[in-house]
């Protein structure tokens, strides 16, 4: 982590620390929207991906966001600010949703765009101002931001208890300062660089995670001594950290990686894997550590669990990128040392296949 990033990682803690507290947390999953957590959010301008889309440090916001369990859409409202700019569309103030919308119908007529169809799980979409949508076309992407109440919702919750909702359009117009054609691979970066904000906020709460873990642990006495001291709960801490080291590297990794448009989606593709094994081990572990305690709705360790096993979906699972990356590196077989020179760039942290 650069100096930057780890300055940033910082400052949003710190601002998590003290305005996200178990309470906001649990509030959220009732229904009841921080308006106040969103406005320090946005006034410390922690909702855009800083520089010229500097991946790194907004990773790095990102973490310190899935550390304490953040009920905000920030992830989608840095992807949505982040797209909308890339087509030249001004993005208005307050929080964002965003999605990949594959499955709407896109018709023109004159300079209006009419969207028809239901787009399912949209994280935040009830909360949110306005939606943003990357509907991907025969050899391009239509990108339209649009006020919520413009669409039908129907309400629902994910795993984690926070908004995913189905967002259905009934022959919406879009007016053409609200849409724009961008090129045909734009949805599927979008679509990996929601991927890379899942798997910076898994490793976030990660690491909250282990460490509820180890205090718990070294609190906990069982037969005269803590449970730290017996060899399967050592075990199982070390596995645990073993895994979170391994999700920040390759998410450190993902982030900064650049070059070719192929050679980031594939180390995108590696993390996104990496991470959603990482937060099935340790969601695991963490909860047989914990024992009666962890399955408890007043312990606070179920707001890192279930959105481990939340995020690990959202922008597609192991099983779909793991198709992704066996297709790209798939693709390099034929070249002589290709394939090599791919595996070997991706197990080294900050390296990008050539």
């Amino acid at each position: 982590m650069s100096d930057i990033a780890r300055e940033i990682h910082e400052t949003a803690t710190r601002l998590f620390r003290d305005l996200c507290s178990a309470e906001t947390v649990n509030a959220a999953e009732a229904g009841v929207w921080s308006d106040a957590l969103w406005r320090a959010v946005e006034e410390a301008g922690l909702c855009d991906v800083p520089g010229m889309g500097d991946w790194q440090d907004a990773s790095a916001t990102l973490r310190a966001a899935g550390y304490a369990s953040a009920p905000l859409p920030l992830a989608d409202t840095m992807l949505a600010r982040e797209l909308l700019a890339a087509v030249r569309i001004e993005a208005p103030e307050g929080p964002l949703s965003f999605a990949i919308a594959e499955g709407l119908k896109a018709t023109k007529s004159g300079d209006v765009w009419s969207l028809s169809g239901t787009v399912v799980a949209v994280p935040f979409a009830s909360v949110t101002g306005h939606i943003v949508l990357a509907v991907p076309q025969e050899d391009a992407t239509l990108v339209v931001i649009l006020p919520v109440d413009k669409a039908q919702l129907v309400n629902r919750q994910s795993i984690a208890g926070e908004w995913l909702d189905d967002v259905t359009f009934d022959a919406v117009d879009v007016p053409s300062s609200s849409a724009a054609v961008g090129e045909g691979a734009l949805a599927d970066e979008y679509r990996a660089l929601g991927a890379l904000t899942r798997a910076a906020l898994i490793t976030g709460a990660a690491e909250k995670a282990l460490e509820l873990a180890i205090q718990y642990s070294t609190e906990r006495v069982q037969f005269g001594r803590p449970i730290s001291a017996f060899q399967a709960i050592a075990f199982m801490i070390s596995q645990i950290t073993e895994e979170v080291a391994a999700s920040s590297a390759m998410v450190e990794a993902a982030a900064v990686s650049g070059g070719k448009a192929q050679a980031r989606h594939t180390m995108i593709a590696a993390a996104k894997i990496r991470t959603g094994e990482a937060a099935t081990t340790i969601a695991r572990m963490s909860h047989q550590i914990f024992g009666a305690m962890g399955v408890t709705m007043e312990h606070t360790l179920h707001h890192s669990t279930r959105r481990l096993w939340a995020w690990r979906e959202e922008f597609g699972g192991e099983q779909y990128w793991a198709f992704q990356l066996g297709q790209s590196m798939g693709g390099g077989i034929a070249q002589e040392g290709s394939l090599w020179r791919t595996m070997t760039a991706l197990s080294a942290a900050g390296q990008t296949p050539e």
